[in-house]
């Protein structure tokens, strides 16, 4: 399963437009960044073919100063770096390959793993991003792209970043019947996460969700813990294929008893799956690109001390509970379920 990585390092192609960096740069997604590598082709010459040139190299070199600019005022301020292309370099995937194969190399050695470095395709020519997909699949490290606001179903979005799932090349990509129940089971869920509120509450407009909840409050009050606080987690959202693992642990576990009609199922089908064989099958589909899991997870509870009730006011807390993972199904994964379903 994938962890919360320190640091990361973002590679991007860069052209005439800079949308697509600022975007990644001031999302949640892959933070922080600590080094950013700029790729980029040189100064066009006007000629025949060329009437009127782009300066390129020009535009990357100003991006650069904006962007160290902008980050001097961070704790850890970015360190951006250039790395030119040939005149023909944007039109040909294995140059692009060759760039970010230099610059992995002299990135790992300082890393603890491959996908502390994140690589947006999304700007750059047709074959600087297969370069770049290439490279992603070949390193194994992250891979991404961001998401073009300018249509208004997209601007409300809670992050503007699309990660692409990057198969492990060792790991076959032909599943059981008990990966495509699992597979199901995400599809056919939603996560949903009503965001952050502050300031206090009187107890019959209090969420029921509330771990802890007891009938003779008389006032709540909101807080949002740093560890939530300025995530993608503030807004409200709704998350199709997506459920958390615990939950969907307990729909095929074998050593507990459910009411939930996917449980009985599986059970008269004989189906169900030991918790430790789960979450390895978990593992070897995340491995496969069929499905991702999200570290953290935004949760809302009143801690259950006997001392807080004896108050009029009882705290409530806002904040990201680490030992829970989100399962979302990948396209790759929708892919498989088209084909057969379970």
């Amino acid at each position: 399963m994938s962890t919360q990585m320190q640091f990361y390092v973002h590679i991007m192609i860069v052209g005439k437009e800079h949308g697509h960096v600022w975007t990644a740069l001031q999302d949640k997604t892959f933070a922080p960044i600590e080094r950013l590598y700029l790729i980029h082709s040189p100064d066009q010459k006007k000629s025949a073919d060329i009437p009127k040139p782009i300066p390129f190299k020009k535009y990357a070199q100003k991006l650069k100063k904006e962007i160290e600019k902008q980050s001097e005022r961070m704790i850890n301020p970015i360190q951006v770096f250039l790395k030119p292309l040939t005149s023909k370099g944007a039109f040909d995937k294995q140059e692009t390959i060759n760039v970010i194969t230099e610059i992995i190399n002299d990135e790992m050695p300082s890393l603890g793993t491959q996908k502390q470095i994140a690589i947006n395709i999304t700007g750059g020519t047709n074959m600087t991003a297969v370069g770049s997909i290439i490279a992603a699949y070949t390193y194994q490290t992250e891979a991404y792209y961001v998401i073009d606001t300018r249509y208004s179903w997209n601007k409300k979005l809670a992050t503007k970043i699309s990660t692409i799932p990057i198969p492990n090349p060792k790991e076959k990509l032909i599943l059981d019947d008990d990966d495509r129940n699992i597979l199901y089971e995400i599809e056919n869920n939603t996560f949903v996460w009503n965001g952050t509120k502050s300031g206090k509450e009187t107890s019959k407009n209090i969420n029921d969700n509330l771990e802890g909840m007891i009938p003779t409050l008389t006032e709540i009050k909101y807080n949002i813990d740093a560890s939530i606080n300025g995530s993608q987690w503030m807004k409200k959202q709704s998350i199709f294929g997506a459920i958390e693992q615990r939950k969907l642990t307990s729909i095929f576990d074998t050593t507990a008893k459910s009411d939930h009609p996917s449980w009985i199922k599986y059970n008269k089908e004989n189906k169900l799956i030991h918790p430790n064989t789960f979450r390895r099958k978990l593992t070897k589909l995340e491995e496969r690109g069929m499905i991702e899991s999200k570290k953290g997870t935004p949760s809302l509870a009143i801690p259950k001390s006997k001392k807080q009730f004896d108050t009029k006011i009882t705290y409530a807390y806002y904040r990201i509970n680490a030992k829970e993972n989100l399962i979302i199904i990948t396209d790759t994964g929708r892919a498989q379920l088209s084909i057969r379903q379970p």
